[in-house]
């Protein structure tokens, strides 16, 4: 089974939900487009999250140097992604695979294609990812308007409360993210795959922790 791994936005926390996605199926990991953080990129990120042995990180098939959308990213690099290219970089396995998007779900590969006409196109389950902030509410459920409209099969979405800077003592953030994570649920008949709370820090144990937790919603 395939996994495209979707955000709301570009920080909603893809990587780290894909790590424990990874860690919870015993899965390989994949994000075929890198922009930016190219001496950290997200691969590398998942391979010091996860303590999973059998699991393997594969290599991108577009790394850009620029935090920017795909096309951006890749027209100041001379590039442009060609949607075939990525396709045939994707590995052939037997096992689960965990593929991450870049960006937004309809964040551009070039002029003429999303991410989401590419990643719709595979027999993939989505998984949502969803952040808080003001006016995040709106942007999930447009997010999830856009994936119905295309009749992707979206498994459930993953709320990601998880901030360094929030103090993780405070319970006012958890009523406030309570309040919006009800409403979305409520307002869109979506399940709810797992809530990453806040964490002082991430290890693989962090990681492992909330694979066990969110287990049996997979």
């Amino acid at each position: 089974m395939k996994y495209v791994v979707a955000g709301i936005n570009t920080d909603a926390g893809k990587t780290v939900v894909s790590a424990i996605l990874v860690q919870m199926l015993s899965a390989d990991y994949w994000k075929p487009i890198q922009a930016g953080q190219i001496d950290q990129t997200d691969r590398m990120a998942v391979q010091a999250l996860i303590d999973e042995k059998n699991s393997k990180c594969h290599p991108e098939a577009y790394i850009f140097k620029h935090a920017l959308s795909p096309h951006h990213a890749a027209r100041l690099d001379n590039a442009r992604i060609d949607a075939q290219h990525i396709t045939d970089m994707m590995p052939a396995l037997s096992k689960a695979l965990i593929i991450e998007m870049a960006g937004g779900l309809l964040s551009p590969l070039n002029d003429t294609l999303t991410q989401c006409d590419l990643y719709s196109a595979w027999n993939c389950q989505w998984v949502l990812v969803a952040n808080h902030y003001l006016g995040s509410i709106n942007h999930t459920l447009l997010t999830i308007e856009v994936m119905r409209q295309k009749k992707l099969p979206l498994l459930g979405i993953i709320f990601n409360a998880h901030s360094p800077s929030v103090d993780a003592a405070k319970p006012s953030a958890d009523a406030r993210h309570a309040e919006s994570e009800s409403f979305i649920l409520n307002y869109t008949g979506v399940r709810c795959l797992g809530k990453l709370r806040t964490e002082r820090e991430l290890t693989p144990t962090t990681i492992w922790h909330y694979g066990k937790l969110w287990k049996s919603n997979f």
